[in-house]
């Protein structure tokens, strides 16, 4: 009689784990759909630094010429060689169009970085800072 009341109840609890994994899987899932992304988007966020920091640089080395191109070439040249795909053409905006020694250069750099599937877009701003020399001739 105590084995009948035992088998009972373990036809009772049959379909149990599927209907718990059913339920706790998609979560689960989700959460680390979440982590990879903000795993992407901190990496984007780091190389796109980088690149801003390059345009920067550009832009303070090619003062008398045409800043605002160098820096423009140096983020596209930077993110291709670091691997990111900006989704459409990412922005870079100069704070002068001629820097003079001593000023600083400002470039800010905005990237739409796709995450996972595709389907979602993070957008990365970044800002790079290069002073020109003050010793340095405007020739």
């Amino acid at each position: 009689m105590w084995r009948w009341g035992r088998r009972r109840r373990l036809r009772g609890d049959r379909g149990s784990l599927a209907l718990e994994l059913s339920i706790v899987a998609p979560a689960i899932v989700g959460l680390l759909w979440m982590m990879i992304s903000a795993g992407r988007v901190t990496d984007s966020a780091s190389k796109v630094e980088t690149a801003a920091r390059d345009g920067a640089r550009a832009a303070s080395i090619n003062h008398a010429g045409r800043p605002a191109q160098a820096a423009t070439t140096a983020v596209q040249n930077s993110l291709s060689a670091n691997g990111i795909t900006c989704v459409g053409i990412p922005a870079v905006d100069l704070n002068t169009s001629s820097p003079r020694p001593g000023e600083a250069v400002r470039v800010t750099v905005t990237c739409k970085v796709a995450l996972l599937l595709g389907a979602v877009n993070a957008t990365v701003t970044r800002t790079g800072v290069s002073v020109l020399d003050t010793y340095r001739g405007t020739t």
